[in-house]
């Protein structure tokens, strides 16, 4: 009796000891800290959530040919080159309307706080003061251009290629096609009008061309020369076969039609509405 007592124990420790030994724990990693913040370091630059793609939206790539004209000469041009140009190109000062100072600074402002600069108080006035000082409305001096018959292309290839494309085709989705396009928009003077206000004012929402949506944004070209933007508009309305579209009679635009139109209070909201009442 004793004997099978102890053989029941025995055989009971050793299946206790048999039992495969436990799981090792894995420790949860340290959360790394935090960095502290570097008076000259380059800051966090927070990007917006990607969005899903829509359903029925059409995407296309391409080439974007980078154009940067250089900045206008002036004091602290180069400290501007200098901390703008680390995030984006100097076109984003040179390629849109003048804005006052009050505009810049908040402009600036916002550099530095929803987007991270990290730029001394000292800089960020210098940068403002240059940017009051050579892009508001009051201060800016284009470079003077000759304007012959080549302008139109050249002002097409500088300012309109990169979105509208070579051959104005467009990009599927965002950026509508000229080709096949542009005629119609001269076709009555209320349509000719918009088109100048469109180039001076921009547009903004979506349309449909050719039976595409299109879902982008035309931004002003209000620092072009009435000259310039003439000879665009004429040559986007009658290149790529274009001018076989022209209504009977069509002349074209002239630089006085752009200058009488710079006052016309439209904005790129009031085009996207005007666009629809004019059947477009």
């Amino acid at each position: 009796m004793k004997a099978s007592r102890l053989l029941v124990l025995l055989a009971l420790g050793g299946c206790e000891q048999s039992l495969p030994p436990p799981a090792p724990t894995t420790a949860a990693p340290p959360t790394p800290a935090k960095p502290a913040d570097e008076p000259h370091g380059m800051g966090t630059l927070r990007q917006p959530a990607p969005q899903p793609a829509l359903p029925h939206a059409t995407y296309a790539v391409a080439g974007f040919p980078l154009n940067t004209p250089p900045l206008a000469e002036g004091n602290d041009r180069e400290l501007v080159e200098q901390h703008c140009s680390v995030c984006h190109a100097t076109t984003y000062i040179t390629m849109q309307p003048p804005l006052s100072r009050e505009a810049w600074q908040a402009t600036v402002n916002k550099m530095l706080q929803a987007y991270g600069a990290r730029i001394s108080d000292d800089v960020a006035s210098r940068v403002v003061n240059y940017l009051a000082a050579h892009y508001a409305p009051d201060t800016r001096v284009e470079t003077p251009r000759n304007v012959g018959s080549d302008v139109g292309p050249a002002v097409f290839t500088r300012e309109c290629r990169m979105c509208h494309q070579e051959g104005g085709t467009g990009l599927a989705g965002v950026f509508p096609p000229l080709k096949g396009h542009a005629p119609l928009l001269l076709a009555s003077p209320e349509r000719r009008a918009h088109l100048i206000d469109v180039v001076l004012h921009g547009l903004s929402g979506e349309i449909q061309v050719q039976g595409q949506r299109y879902v982008g944004a035309m931004p002003s070209m209000s620092r072009l020369s009435d000259e310039e933007i003439a000879a665009v508009l004429n040559h986007v309305t009658r290149a790529w076969g274009n001018d076989a579209l022209l209504a009977a009679g069509v002349t074209p635009i002239r630089p006085d039609e752009v200058g009488a139109r710079r006052g016309s209070g439209q904005t790129a909201e009031l085009n996207h509405v005007r666009r629809a009442s004019l059947g477009l």
